[in-house]
């Protein structure tokens, strides 16, 4: 302790927030509770606009409560905000008896939505080309088609499409992979729910109502060859005769029903925001998402987001629990746990962009996201990387000198510059609006966005030191000029 004290000494640190001159010590029993709270299969992942993240939210304002922080505005602690959100749901085709569902016997590579079940008749379209197409009534029916290549596709679609068809199903005959490799390509961002501020929502209707009326598109349905006969109750031998004999017509027809079901509705969530008020009119922000990504793959499983972002989240109200004992604070400090940031950064978005957001108050933001892990780079834990140095002197100057008084956890610098990761969380928001704004961060690990990103893997010890590192920082700030 005598070393470390005149180890503060020759810093020129003096910390008086305690009402003594000691290093800060954080509970890791504390920080595993929060932790595993979180990060329990009974928040369901926390989706945004599940009832896990809504009871995320209502944990996190007890502890704001129970450390003694007040409501930012009259309006409480919830900062609540309306997101679109959009997604493909049930898409299938049945012909037959037979169940054709996405992403199985089928892929739904685009087209308009049909959100009720429908019966169309099926007729085949040979190759596509115009010859054939004449031989055939298209409109309001289902086209199967026999294409080279992808390209080939949106050009006969285009040619349906203004012959009024519902839609086309396709199938490459000289190419077995291609339906594998299709599958592969959209099946991510087909299944993916994409999150929008209303702002964005208007803006991405307005850019698709101008693509849809450029290039008019039919649903498009690719099928592997092994389903060919599936379609229209032929081999795919006498299909291709057909072709050859030019006697497509005499294929016949088939019923078929269909849903490609599109869900887009309005969500509620809500940014969790407490606030220590100081002496000074300007305010430090300590903030880390508390959502994550919502039900696994596999029926009754979870991404539980231990790490991601559990630990930041129980980083930041350990930081609260802490600040709130001090005799006074010179800068204001409000937490701000954040919705929506897997979303692409929507809830700190939506704060940094509210009518009662002062940019000028703010001295710095600093984010706290994926703390609790160790990456490759590293064979210990006791480290944690600094993103985004270079925006204030005065921020890269403290954070040295805790990083000399405070040795059980070094700071790593080597993840330099402002893009790349340092685009991929909310303090990115702030650092929009010309304020200087950090991550703390323990980089990239096997689990990351995968379901056994669990508690259990968590370092607690070196989490507490982690976060004690970050408190001697920011008490550091609360005793400069910023």
């Amino acid at each position: 302790m005598k070393t470390t004290l005149l180890l503060l000494v020759l810093l020129g640190i003096t910390i008086h927030l305690h009402g003594q001159n000691r290093l800060p010590v954080i509970d890791k029993k504390e920080l595993k509770q929060s932790v595993s709270m979180l990060a329990s299969d009974s928040l369901q992942g926390r989706g945004v606009g599940m009832e896990g993240a809504q009871k995320a939210a209502q944990a996190i304002v007890r502890n704001y409560q129970e450390a003694g922080l007040e409501p930012l505005t009259d309006a409480g602690y919830l900062e609540t905000f309306v997101l679109r959100t959009v997604y493909w749901d049930q898409v299938y085709m049945n012909i037959g008896g037979r169940r054709f569902d996405n992403f199985e016997q089928m892929v739904f590579q685009y087209g308009p939505p049909q959100n009720e079940v429908v019966s169309k008749e099926i007729v085949f379209g040979g190759t596509g080309s115009d010859e054939e197409l004449d031989q055939i009534e298209v409109a309001d029916r289902l086209v199967l088609v026999f294409v080279k290549n992808l390209r080939a596709t949106h050009e006969i679609n285009k040619k349906l499409s203004k012959r009024k068809a519902f839609g086309m199903i396709t199938a490459n005959l000289e190419n077995e992979r291609q339906y594998l490799s299709v599958k592969r390509t959209y099946k991510s961002y087909a299944l993916a729910r994409r999150i929008q501020l209303p702002s964005e929502a208007r803006e991405a209707a307005r850019m698709s109502k101008r693509f849809a009326s450029a290039t008019p598109t039919i649903g498009t349905i690719l099928i592997p060859n092994e389903q060919v006969p599936n379609i229209l109750g032929l081999p795919t031998e006498k299909l291709q005769r057909l072709i050859k004999k030019r006697r497509i017509t005499e294929a016949g027809t088939r019923k078929a029903t269909v849903l490609f079901k599109k869900v887009d509705q309005n969500i509620e969530t809500a940014n969790v925001v407490g606030r220590l008020p100081g002496a000074s009119q300007q305010t430090i922000v300590i903030s880390a998402h508390y959502d994550h990504l919502g039900p696994g793959p596999f029926e009754g499983s979870y991404y539980a987001g231990a790490d991601d972002n559990a630990s930041g989240v129980s980083a930041m109200m350990a930081l609260a629990r802490h600040f709130s004992s001090a005799d006074s604070l010179r800068y204001n400090m409000v937490f701000i746990a954040f919705s929506a940031e897997e979303g692409g950064l929507k809830g700190s978005k939506y704060h940094v962009n509210s009518e009662t957001f002062d940019s000028t108050a703010i001295a710095c933001n600093i984010n706290l996201d994926m703390v609790g892990r160790r990456d490759e780079e590293h064979t210990s834990s006791k480290y944690l990387y600094y993103i985004g140095a270079g925006q204030s002197a005065t921020l890269d100057s403290l954070l040295t000198k805790a990083d000399s008084a405070y040795t059980k956890c070094k700071i790593d610098y080597t993840i330099e510059g402002l893009t790349g990761l340092f685009r991929r969380s909310d303090h990115y928001s702030f650092y929009q609006k010309g304020i200087p704004a950090v991550m703390f961060f323990s980089g990239l690990h096997k689990d990351y966005h995968k379901t056994t990103d669990t508690a259990d893997k968590i370092d607690y010890k070196n989490l507490s030191y982690r976060v004690a590192q970050i408190a001697t920082f920011i008490e550091l700030l609360q005793e400069s000029e910023l």
